[in-house]
């Protein structure tokens, strides 16, 4: 069942004394009420789905909305640049040698499985540990390469980050005040106005600037988890790049972003009342599967969970960038 509130205004008159019949008294009353209706099995269904899809968008989701645009700004602070090849050799041999001894380490994980009574949740985060050090050498060699053979490597893609990570940061920024002054508190509309003014510009602007936000938000769910997984080892680590990406790690992010789907259009449909006025989206999500019966609130009230993810993420990347590197050992 869905409840859907209302306000109910009632009105008593009454005419005054007979020397003063000319005058008519009128008495408002307000009250708040609520229609209670039958929602299908599919409805309910999707509710389901996206308050399950809030537990891991709220948490994945927060973090993500920093982590994108620091990483992509500090991707190009990092960018290559041209090195000696004094620099190179004396690099490369560090890497040759944390190879080998990832290598080593390997070898031992390996006898450790085969012949290790150990519980399973110790063995898997053996792996995960692993599997996070080589990662990091593999990038850290690949960018030696580029900074020796490409000298400044490609300059259009470092354009392209720089642009990207000025993008995502200002998307991040505008998310977190529209859930302060719209969502939550109703001050100001904020990007429903900007959408509506966008499209009486032109038709398709302020639809392009709502499927940006939206995608935003999908691509931030799957680096909040491969950042908590690099970091926390709760998740296994899926990284995915270009010719190099295994079957399984597509497969991990595909459902990732198919089950987040729900609840990020769930989201959107919450947050552009305005813009996404009277449409289908708006009648399913913002009117009746936002007012489900004992689901409903969970999703209305997820969103300040999201929020202060995205305020206590900072603190986190300060907290861990002043750790020093261990060396792995097993």
């Amino acid at each position: 069942y869905s409840d859907l509130p209302f306000h109910n205004y009632a009105a008593n008159h009454f005419i005054a004394e007979v020397d003063q019949s000319h005058e008519l008294s009128l008495r408002m009353v307000q009250e708040f009420n609520s229609l209670t209706f039958r929602v299908s099995a599919f409805v309910y269904v999707i509710g389901l789905f996206s308050t399950v899809g809030w537990l891991g968008f709220s948490f994945f989701g927060g973090i993500g909305l920093i982590v994108v645009p620091y990483d992509l700004i500090n991707e190009w602070k990092n960018r290559a640049r041209p090195i000696p090849v004094e620099i190179y050799l004396r690099s490369k041999k560090d890497i040759l040698e944390r190879s080998a001894h990832l290598q080593e380490i390997g070898r031992k994980i390996d006898r450790f499985l085969q012949g290790s009574s150990s519980s399973k949740s110790t063995i898997e985060k053996k792996v995960k540990v692993f599997r996070q050090e080589v990662l990091a050498l593999e990038s850290q060699y690949e960018a030696l390469e580029n900074s020796y053979r490409k000298s400044f490597g490609s300059p259009i893609r470092s354009l392209c980050v720089l642009v990207g990570g000025i993008l995502s940061c200002s998307i991040s920024l505008a998310w977190g005040l529209h859930m302060i002054l719209y969502n939550m508190s109703g001050v100001d509309s904020f990007l429903n106005t900007l959408f509506i003014n966008l499209d009486h510009r032109f038709a398709l602007l302020g639809t392009i600037a709502y499927s940006i936000c939206c995608f935003f938000l999908l691509w931030c769910v799957v680096k909040g988890i491969f950042c908590v997984g690099m970091n926390f080892l709760i998740v296994s680590i899926h990284p995915m790049k270009v010719g190099d990406t295994l079957m399984n790690s597509f497969l991990f992010n595909t459902m990732i972003v198919l089950f987040c789907s729900i609840t990020v259009t769930q989201f959107a449909a919450f947050s552009f009342r305005e813009y996404a006025a009277n449409t289908a989206v708006d009648n399913l999500f913002a009117t009746y599967v936002l007012r489900l019966r004992g689901i409903g609130y969970v999703m209305k009230y997820m969103q300040y969970f999201l929020l202060a993810n995205m305020f206590f993420t900072p603190l986190g990347i300060l907290l861990r960038s002043g750790q020093k590197v261990k060396k792995l050992e097993i």
